[in-house]
């Protein structure tokens, strides 16, 4: 999905499904501190893959007082 408001491709990696070959093989920028799943999506989709997006699924994210649930896990 595009966002006219962000001038970008749309993704959020929160409630996404890869296939685990196909994400070794392109994986995240790890080093950009927010949105790498956004760059993420644009350069999959340069590369001329599809990205299914269902805007009707809902995500509802966990913080803790020590912030993401994800930070400190390797």
């Amino acid at each position: 999905m595009y966002s006219d408001l962000e001038k970008r491709y749309f993704h959020h990696n929160a409630i996404s499904i890869f296939n685990k070959t196909f994400i070794l093989e392109n994986p995240f920028d790890e080093f950009l501190q927010a949105k790498e799943d956004r760059y993420w999506a644009a350069q999959m989709i340069s590369k001329g893959f599809n990205i299914l997006y269902d805007p009707s699924i809902e995500v509802f994210h966990h913080y803790t007082r020590n912030g993401n649930t994800w930070k400190g896990l390797a």
